[in-house]
């Protein structure tokens, strides 16, 4: 089985912002304990959100996926 069928990038993502459910996230709490490249994968994000976050301030974290944007 491969990382891809245990996580996808958008369930990591979700779990960095607390966005999934609590039996998920105990599930990539595990993963990330036991596959380093998951834990640097998510270390990766982690860091581009806080860069986010302090370009951008706090409310970029707690917009959704379409806010803030302009079409």
């Amino acid at each position: 089985m491969t990382d891809r069928a245990l996580i996808t990038d958008e369930e990591l993502h979700a779990y960095i912002d607390g966005e999934l459910d609590p039996v998920r996230a105990a599930d990539v709490a595990v993963l990330l304990q036991y596959r380093p490249e998951l834990r640097d994968k998510a270390a990766a994000y982690r860091a581009d959100k806080a860069m986010l976050v302090q370009v951008y301030g706090a409310p970029f974290a707690l917009q959704g996926p379409t806010q803030g944007r302009t079409i």
